[in-house]
C-alpha cells in the first residue's frame, strides 16, 4: 500500500511541475516587452462573438433543419419530402435513394401481402401487377427526384462498368429500357407455359418463341449502338458472354482465350435456348463443341469450364473428383460413355427398348468399358449414384456360384 501511495505522490508532483512549466512563456532576451493593453481583450472578444453569430446565421440560411415525417402516399407529399431533403443539404444521389425506397414500399405494399406461394410461383396476373408497379416506380422516382432518381444513376458503379463499359448515360438508359421491355415479354411467355413435364412439341414451341424474342431484343440493342459499341456489348452482355462468364469463376484466362470461348458459345447457342432439351443427350454437335473447348483450354482447364458450362458433364465431373486417380481426360471419356448408355436405352428412334437380348449385350459391353476406364471399385460406385445408375439397367446378372457336390 505504501508503494502505491508513494507512486501516486510522485505522479502528482510530476504533473504539477509539467503544468507549471507549460504555462511559462519563453521570451527571447532581445525581444521587446509589450505594455499591457487593457482595452484590446474586450474588443477582440466582441469581434470574435460577432463573427461567430454571423457564421451561425449563414449556416442556418444555407441548410434548413430537417425532421423526418411520414411522407404519406401522394406524389405531392413526396415532392415536398424531396425538396426538404435538398434544402437540408442532402446529396442528390441520397435523395434519389430515399425517394425510391419510399416509393417501392408504397407501390409494392399490396403485392407483398400476397401468400408466399403466390410470390414464389407468380401467375400471369401477379407478374402483370409486379411489372406495372416496377414501371410506375421508375417513372415517379425520376419525376420526383429528378435526374438523381433515374435508373442509370442508381446503378452500382462497379456493375455498370462491368455491364456497359464506357457507354454514356443516354445509351445506358436506352439499353435499360430495352431490357425492361423484353423482360416483361419474357415474363408473360413463361407465365403462360405452366410447369411440369413437357412434350417435345411444347419444348420446340418454347425454343422458337424464346429465339424470336431474343432476336428482336438484340436487333433493338444493335439499333441503339454503333457497330463498335454493339460488338463490345456482345462481349459483355450477350447470352453467350453470360454463359461463358458464369463458367469462368474458377479460371484465370487471357483475353484471347476468353474471346475464343465466346465464339464457341455463340456458335453453339446464340439465343440462349439451352434451357430446354433432353437431359443426358450427348449429340455429335455437343461433342464437337466440347472437343473445341478442350483444344482451346487443355484438358485440366476445359474440365473445370465444362463442369459449369454443361449440366450433365458437371454431374460426371463432380463424381470423378472423388477419385483422384481419374484424370480430366478420363472424365471426358466417362461423360461420352454415359451418353452412349443413355442413347442405348432410348433406342434408335427414341422410343425406348425394343430387343432385350441385344440391349443386354450392349450394356454388358458398356459396363466392361466402364470397369476398364475408371477401375472396378469406382465403376461400381458410379453405377449406384445419379445418372450412373443407367449402367445398372438391363445388366446381365452374374450366375450364382456353383455349389460343390456333397460326399
Amino acid at each position: 500500500m505504501n508503494r502505491i501511495l508513494l507512486a501516486l505522490l510522485v505522479a502528482s508532483v510530476g504533473l504539477n511541475a509539467w503544468l507549471a512549466f507549460s504555462s511559462i512563456r519563453v521570451t527571447p532576451a532581445n525581444a521587446p516587452v509589450a505594455a499591457p493593453d487593457h482595452q484590446a481583450k474586450p474588443a477582440a472578444a466582441k469581434e470574435a462573438l460577432a463573427s461567430a453569430s454571423a457564421a451561425e446565421k449563414t449556416s442556418a440560411d444555407a441548410a434548413r433543419p430537417f425532421v423526418w415525417k411520414n411522407p404519406g402516399n401522394s406524389p405531392e407529399a413526396l415532392r415536398e419530402l424531396a425538396a426538404n431533403l435538398r434544402a437540408a443539404g442532402v446529396p442528390p444521389a441520397i435523395v434519389g435513394r430515399i425517394i425510391g425506397e419510399t416509393l417501392r414500399a408504397q407501390l409494392f405494399a399490396d403485392i407483398a401481402r400476397l401468400p408466399h406461394w403466390q410470390l414464389m410461383a407468380p401467375n400471369k396476373e401477379t407478374r402483370r401487377r409486379q411489372s406495372e408497379a416496377a414501371r410506375e416506380l421508375l417513372r415517379l422516382q425520376e419525376e420526383i427526384a429528378g435526374p438523381a432518381g433515374s435508373p442509370v444513376k442508381n446503378l452500382d458503379p462497379t456493375q455498370r462498368r462491368l455491364d456497359y463499359g464506357d457507354l454514356p448515360d443516354d445509351k445506358v438508359t436506352a439499353l435499360l429500357r430495352i431490357q425492361r421491355d423484353y423482360d416483361d415479354l419474357r415474363n408473360d411467355l413463361f407465365a403462360t407455359m405452366g410447369g411440369g413435364i413437357i412434350t417435345r412439341e411444347e419444348a420446340d414451341a418454347r425454343r422458337k418463341e424464346q429465339e424470336h424474342l431474343e432476336k428482336e431484343r438484340l436487333a433493338d440493342v444493335a439499333a441503339a449502338l454503333t457497330p463498335e459499341e454493339f460488338a463490345e456489348y456482345e462481349r459483355r452482355q450477350s447470352p453467350a458472354a453470360q454463359r461463358a462468364q458464369r463458367s469462368l469463376r474458377d479460371l484465370n484466362l487471357t483475353e484471347d482465350a476468353y474471346l475464343s470461348l465466346l465464339a464457341l458459345e455463340k456458335a453453339r447457342d446464340p439465343y440462349n435456348n439451352n434451357f430446354v432439351g433432353s437431359l443426358g443427350t450427348v449429340t455429335p454437335e455437343k461433342l464437337a463443341y466440347m472437343d473445341q473447348v478442350r483444344a482451346t483450354l487443355g484438358d485440366a482447364q476445359a474440365n473445370t469450364y465444362l463442369k459449369s458450362a454443361d449440366f450433365n458433364y458437371g454431374m460426371v465431373a463432380r463424381f470423378a473428383e472423388k477419385y483422384p486417380a481419374i484424370t480430366p481426360a478420363q472424365t471426358y471419356e466417362l461423360y461420352k460413355l454415359q451418353g452412349e448408355a443413355q442413347a442405348a436405352l432410348r433406342g434408335p428412334d427414341g422410343g425406348g427398348v425394343r430387343d432385350i437380348g441385344k440391349l443386354q449385350a450392349t450394356m454388358s459391353d458398356l459396363n466392361a468399358r466402364l470397369d476398364k476406364l475408371v477401375g472396378p471399385a469406382a465403376a461400381e460406385a458410379y453405377r449406384k449414384q445419379g445418372s450412373g445408375m443407367v449402367f445398372s439397367s438391363f445388366r446381365p446378372s452374374s450366375p450364382p456360384a456353383a455349389t460343390p457336390p456333397k460326399g
